[in-house]
This record gives structure tokens, sequence and C-alpha cells, in this order.
């Protein structure tokens, strides 16, 4: 076993090792994370190409064009790559694992629960490079705490080299004419901005997001009082987005939660 090979693990599932084995053990990066485990647990895995090249042997020519259709379909698809390495950053393993999660899943409904520091600004710039590259994304909004829609904008516009514009009333973008969710298809606002009812019925008026993304979604906070639920508007606006659109968000928080979010139907606790 060789560092770069694909291999399978009856419990982590597939991996590619990136190390040489040492004392009959090897480290393998799973989706999971990296781990050393016993050499003996491990059996290469073949590739989707491999395993498509080998089904294929011996069989007929229509076999091969199909094969060769495939090989058609992922060549423009491998261009994507550049778009996780045009940043100005160092990628993390991690990063490209849930990058590429999110990006291949339907519907796109993730909360993203890393501790402080392993970037989740990063994983979601990388997810919308990643989906703007892939023809997937035209319009995104960014729902942020106050304090950060100024970081946000800087990040995402200076580092990842998208075109975000600031909704609110000392950003770029105003609502005081007309429905500004309408005429920008790229926008950070702060939660406190959206949650306003007025905000969030012409968000509702305004066209599908191909896209949503929560930061600090813990701030989405509803709670039981005397057997009642109560609902922060917090929690309303957040409603009312997956109401919209159900199929399409992600959500980061900082510690991982005891239970998941019941609001955004959690899928991955990356």
């Amino acid at each position: 076993m060789k560092p770069g090979e694909r291999v399978r693990h009856a419990d982590l599932g597939e991996g590619v090792i990136i190390s040489s084995p040492v004392g009959g053990f090897v480290k393998v990066f799973f989706p999971s994370g990296e781990r050393q485990v016993p050499v003996s647990g491990l059996v290469s895995a073949l590739s989707r190409s491999e395993t498509i090249v080998f089904s294929a042997k011996g069989g007929t020519i229509r076999a091969l064009r199909a094969w060769l259709c495939f090989q058609a379909h992922v060549l423009p698809l491998m261009e994507n790559v550049s778009s996780l390495t045009s940043a100005k950053i160092d990628l993390l393993p991690h990063q490209v694992v849930l990058t590429h999660r999110v990006a291949t899943a339907y519907p796109r409904r993730f909360l993203v629960a890393d501790e402080v520091g392993l970037g989740k600004t990063i994983e979601a710039a990388l997810i919308l490079r990643e989906l703007v590259s892939r023809g997937e994304m035209k319009r995104a909004l960014m729902v942020v705490p106050a304090g950060l829609v100024n970081n946000w904008h800087r990040e995402l516009n200076e580092v990842f080299h998208l075109n975000f514009e600031v909704f609110g009333s000392e950003g770029d973008v105003t609502d005081r004419k007309s429905n500004a969710f309408e005429k920008h298809n790229l926008l950070i606002a702060s939660i406190d901005t959206l949650k306003l009812r007025p905000r969030m019925a012409r968000l509702k008026a305004a066209p599908p997001w191909d896209l949503v993304v929560f930061d600090e979604a813990h701030h989405l906070s509803a709670y039981r009082q005397n057997g009642k639920l109560i609902k922060t508007q917090n929690f309303k606006l957040a409603e009312m987005l997956k109401e919209q659109y159900p199929r399409l968000g992600v959500a980061f928080r900082n510690a991982p939660p005891r239970r998941p979010l019941s609001l955004l139907d959690a899928r991955a606790d990356a």
C-alpha cells in the first residue's frame, strides 16, 4: 500500500493513504478525517473510472461507447478543480472533502458544526465558488451576524473573488425604492436587517435563491415556555426561507450541537 492509493475500511468507508505503512499501521484520510488504522483492515478500492473500465472489459461496442460518453462528460467537470485552488489560501483536507460533499449532494441542506478555528468561512466560500464553477449558482444569500457583515464581504470578495454586495441601510444595496432582493443576485445581509417583517415579505416575493447560508446558526432559536413553543424572530426568518427553498440551505455554527437543528433537517456534521 502506497501513499495516494485509494482503500476501503469496513467502518470508515473509502479513504486515501497519506503515508507509508509502519509497524502494520498506516495513516489514511477518510471523509471523517485522518486516522491511523491497521493495514489488515484495508482493501484496495477502485475509482469510479477503474470500476467502469473493469466492467467494460470484454464487453460490446455499446459498452465502449458508454464509457467514452462518460469520459466526455467528466472532462469539463475536472476543470472545476481550479476554483478550489485560485483563492489566496492554503486549503486543508477537511475543507475540500466538505466542499465536495455539499456540492455533489441533492438536496443541499447541511449543518456544518466545526470547532472554532477550523475555517467555516473558508468552507462556505469554497462551496459558493464550486457551485458557481459548475453553473449551478447565480443567486446566493448570506445571512450573518451584524458584526460580521464586513468581514464576510472582505473575505468573499478579496480572497475568493466573489462579487457579493452588502444589503442594509449602510450597505451598498437598499430597498428604499424597489425590492433589492429581486435586482441583486449575490447579497450579504445581517440577520437583524432581514428579520424585520417588511423585509421578510420582500424576501418572500423575490425570485428563488440557489443557496442560502446562515452563519452562527445557533442564534436561530426557539424554546418552550409553559408548554408553548416560542419562536424568536431569527427563527421565523429561517423558517420562512426554509419553507420557500426547502432543498437549498447551509448553516454554520461553532460547537457541535447536542441535537441537530430540526429547522434545518441537518444532514452533515463536518
